[in-house]
């Protein structure tokens, strides 16, 4: 894995990266861009919604590919009185596949940390300061990566619930730190 990235829309500024990790700036700017266009243009002109809650993206130029949840929290002053996050993991294109043979573990990742995000957000003062700042802090207490080859040359994570500390082991892609 090469990175992570917290982005939101916003009505007035379009869209904005809240914090990331592993990456520039300019490469999470592009990131969300990408990653929120895809979750609008899965609407009609009726307002059905036909979007997911999760998106494979490549982005070519870059060499990479994303996987990303949507998720939506309650904001009364917003249009439509909910507001549109997308959280992404970054990879190098060259683990593709993997990517999507390990999707539904990558979504538990995703999983846990979008609710530790929407547990976090303020109507009022959308994420305090210092949960932003140490975004890096919770990547790590929300689920700690221990890398472990197996015999088949995929990867082990070890997932530990930072609640009951229990431990479970996933294969995932070849992570790129």
């Amino acid at each position: 894995m090469i990175g992570v990235c917290l982005g939101t829309f916003d009505d007035k500024q379009g869209t904005k990266v809240l914090c990331f990790k592993g990456i520039s700036q300019k490469l999470a700017n592009k990131i969300v861009f990408k990653v929120m266009v895809d979750s609008f243009s899965c609407t009609d002109s009726e307002n059905r919604d036909y979007s997911a809650e999760e998106s494979i993206i490549p982005i070519q130029e870059d060499n990479i590919i994303t996987f990303s949840q949507f998720f939506k929290i309650r904001k009364d002053d917003v249009r439509g009185k909910e507001k549109r996050f997308s959280i992404s993991l970054i990879f190098d294109r060259t683990n593709r596949s993997k990517v999507y043979q390990e999707a539904s573990y990558l979504s538990a990742f995703l999983n846990n940390l979008k609710q530790i995000v929407a547990k976090n957000y303020n109507p009022e003062h959308e994420f305090p300061k210092d949960f932003l700042k140490n975004f890096d802090q919770l990547i790590n207490k929300s689920i700690k990566f221990g890398i472990l080859e197996d015999t088949q040359l995929k990867n082990k994570v070890q997932i530990i619930c930072p609640i009951c500390y229990n431990k479970n082991q996933v294969s995932v892609p070849k992570l790129i730190a």
